[in-house]
């Protein structure tokens, strides 16, 4: 009988934990911090651009508490959240206040309707970019469940000029993972609840968390600019191994070496694309890190 109710219990634990993904998450009520990238073709070249997103600080507007929101720095409005109704509002600089929520509890082809302003809140530097498009409704494609956050596929195959669609990955409580559009993309890198990274790679130095209790360490790389091999050179007296890790400028990773400890790292890039590559150099036992880049010609 207490074999059976033990197994019953844990049953009901991992069934509640499994099934935590049809509660509605809320994006974060107290500070959250995204970084994206936008990719959009000029007509010659592709252009890449960070949006560094915060949700921070308190302001209030007509007697109603809103929580500030910085792109890259600079004020765009504000954010309120109804968590008990699952509604979420955008006010802009203009103080005019839009209901911009999404609603989550959809099937397999149902429809969302966005609003108009809603860019201004999901997608950060979009709604400035030549590519952007009004976008008003998506179809649901597909649901995936099996996470902590609900993951919507979205689709609008839209015939603007014959040729604009959209394809998206949205996440409940994050926002847009990633974004195809004609001549554009849109992805995220990181995101932050609090000092939580919920989303991202730590190693990533477009997630670098907060410098508090971290050490950095001076690293050298040479030659710079290269086309075959770059050698990393750094301090490392007592032989402690290290990590390395290589991402390219849309935040992916191409490359990882671990358990070095050597000053010296000498790598082949000859296999990677000319372009502009951020590293970063950690210790994770003693909690030192360095981080740097270089350009693949």
């Amino acid at each position: 009988m207490k074999t059976t109710s033990t197994l019953i219990l844990i049953f009901t634990i991992i069934s509640s934990f499994c099934s935590q993904s049809n509660f509605y998450k809320p994006f974060p009520t107290n500070y959250g911090s995204w970084v994206y990238i936008l990719g959009s073709w000029n007509g010659t070249s592709y252009v890449e651009s960070y949006h560094y997103v915060d949700w921070a600080g308190d302001t209030t507007i007509t007697s109603i508490s809103y929580k500030k929101i910085h792109i890259n720095g600079n004020y765009n409005g504000g954010v309120r959240q109804d968590t008990i109704n699952q509604k979420i509002f955008y006010i802009d600089t203009q103080s005019n206040e839009h209901d911009v929520s999404i609603n989550h509890n959809v099937t397999v082809g149902d429809t969302i309707v966005f609003h108009p302003e809603a860019s201004n809140l999901y997608l950060p530097g979009l709604s400035n970019s030549p590519y952007n498009f009004p976008l008003d409704t998506v179809v649901i494609t597909h649901i995936d469940s099996s996470s902590y956050f609900k993951k919507l596929y979205l689709t609008d195959y839209s015939n603007i000029g014959g040729m604009w669609y959209f394809d998206a990955t949205y996440i409940e409580g994050i926002g847009f993972e990633n974004i195809t559009m004609f001549e554009a993309g849109y992805g995220l890198n990181c995101f932050r609840n609090e000092s939580n990274l919920i989303y991202g790679d730590p190693f990533n130095p477009l997630c670098a968390l907060s410098i508090e209790n971290k050490q950095f360490i001076n690293s050298n790389t040479f030659p710079n600019p290269t086309s075959n091999l770059l050698t990393i050179k750094y301090n490392n007296p007592n032989n402690i191994p290290y990590e390395l890790a290589i991402y390219d400028n849309l935040g992916r990773k191409v490359h990882k070496s671990e358990f070095i400890i050597n000053e010296e790292i000498e790598i082949d890039v000859r296999d990677l694309k000319n372009g502009i590559y951020h590293y970063t150099l950690y210790c994770p036992t003693q909690n030192l890190r360095s981080t740097g880049k270089f350009i693949k010609n």
